[in-house]
């Protein structure tokens, strides 16, 4: 029978592979010798050699048996072999694992650690490889054996004296990712927890659970109270809301409001009376720019409340929704972004937004005016809205000089640049009316203004356009 092979779950080959994983984690942290042992079982394992034996393993690499005995303890203490109990001895090399303890525990390293937890856990034995699920998360972590010992005691109190591993590496762990590893942090940070057992007692009895408050019901009243500023009154009064779910639903719940800056147990309680209308208007909205969600929850919470908090009314909003659909505005976020430029102006109420509408539109009709003297006939664009905006408001030109000017200009090869040229002379020349253009022919026209009762798509560009940064 061979001495050395491999697990089912590893191949014969013409070569001797050698795990990568073996030869960054394992190899430069092992003795010498004990590589040399184990990269020639290797090799044995994947040939038909006959020297395959004990005997021969030893005259190869000049060893004793008690040398090779304690090269393969030390790999199999490392879960990268294992030592049959018959006769003859038998290696059977495993495959390499990367979770696996890079380096061989010396006992004598942990001996206080595993004395003081076993004295805590004394309601049951504490088996090899619950320490080694230890040892391992304290050279990975270089978290202080003091440091877990004081984990554990915290969650002894907690479950009691036969507490599982489990629950204590996992306790564990969540302080590590927290940056805690020092005995004095973690003893500050789980009193500091502590102090929250009677308002977790007080959010039980409002879910009617029946247990004892653990670490994570603690962290999550700790959040609560100090991340998302909730008081006591506004936990239990959603905490007695909750009908299924215990401390998970409850943080669902308070997470919404928290988003939402829903804090006080009056807001909360309004809010809750109205969610089922902020529904019905989610669904109204999105109906009409045009698009649709099975769940509107999340409009609710993320779009709605806010748009409210602006100071949108329902009736303001589904205007606005109209009006978006009309300037091809489809998502969402392009919704919000509308909002957000209509707030910036100070129009967040339907009047004040429809009084903005027919200013632009009375400023569309003039431009209209401009673009039929210059003999075209097409739709005013952003670019006739920028040229309005520059010769009336910057250059301070009156509207009766650009339209004498667009007359003037009309036969020319580009009207809209013969125009911009014209009209950018008699600002150099303070010309500000149409006598002083034309002293022979003196023209007065008054711009035609108009108050639209129906909003139109070319009068919602204009209003999008006047809204751009």
């Amino acid at each position: 029978m061979s001495f050395c092979k491999y697990a089912g779950s590893m191949y014969d080959n013409f070569y001797t592979l050698v795990d990568n994983t073996f030869i960054t984690q394992y190899m430069p942290g092992s003795p010498e010798k004990y590589v040399c042992a184990y990269v020639y079982g290797l090799y044995l394992a994947g040939s038909d050699s006959s020297f395959n034996d004990v005997d021969s393993f030893c005259s190869a690499l000049n060893m004793t048996v008690e040398d090779v005995n304690a090269c393969f303890i030390y790999w199999e203490e490392l879960g990268l072999v294992i030592i049959s109990k018959k006769q003859p001895l038998e290696l059977v090399y495993q495959p390499v694992k990367n979770e696996l303890l890079y380096k061989k525990i010396k006992p004598a390293k942990y001996r206080e650690f595993n004395k003081q937890i076993q004295t805590l856990i004394e309601d049951r034995m504490i088996n090899p490889n619950e320490f080694m699920e230890y040892y391992a998360f304290l050279e990975e972590t270089l978290f202080e054996p003091e440091a877990l010992v004081a984990v554990a005691r915290y969650c002894v109190s907690l479950k009691g004296k036969d507490i599982n591993g489990k629950y204590i590496l996992a306790v564990a762990r969540n302080l590590y990712r927290q940056g805690v590893r020092t005995k004095e942090v973690v003893e500050e940070r789980l009193n500091r927890l502590s102090s929250y057992s009677d308002d977790a007692l007080l959010v039980f009895r409002a879910l009617k659970l029946h247990r004892s408050s653990d670490y994570g019901d603690r962290q999550l009243v700790e959040k609560w109270l100090k991340e998302y500023c909730f008081t006591m009154d506004s936990i239990l009064f959603v905490a007695k809301t909750v009908k299924y779910g215990g401390m998970e639903a409850l943080d669902a719940r308070l997470t919404e409001y928290y988003r939402g800056k829903i804090m006080s147990a009056k807001e909360i309680a309004d809010f809750t009376k109205r969610k089922s209308e902020l529904i019905g208007l989610a669904k109204e909205i999105n109906r009409t720019i045009g698009v649709y969600y099975q769940n509107v929850d999340f409009m609710v919470e993320e779009y709605l409340v806010k748009w409210l908090n602006m100071g949108f009314s329902d009736a303001t909003l589904l205007v606005c929704a109209k009006y978006a659909f009309l300037s091809d505005i489809r998502t969402l976020n392009g919704f919000d972004a509308l909002l957000g430029k209509l707030r910036k102006e100070g129009l967040t109420d339907t009047e004040s937004i429809n009084a903005h509408i027919s200013m632009l539109a009375a400023v569309d009709a003039g431009i209209l005016e401009v673009l039929q003297a210059l003999g075209l006939s097409r739709r005013v664009n952003s670019n006739d809205r920028n040229n309005y905006k520059c010769w009336t408001e910057d250059w301070k030109l009156p509207h009766e000089l650009v339209l004498f000017a667009a007359q003037k200009s009309a036969n020319a090869v580009n009207p809209v640049a013969y125009l911009n040229r014209l009209l950018s002379i008699y600002k150099m020349n303070g010309i500000t009316d149409v006598a002083a253009a034309n002293e022979l022919k003196p023209e007065s026209q008054t711009a035609k203004q108009s108050n639209p009762t129906e909003v139109t798509k070319e009068q919602m560009r204009a209003l999008i356009d006047s809204l751009e940064d």
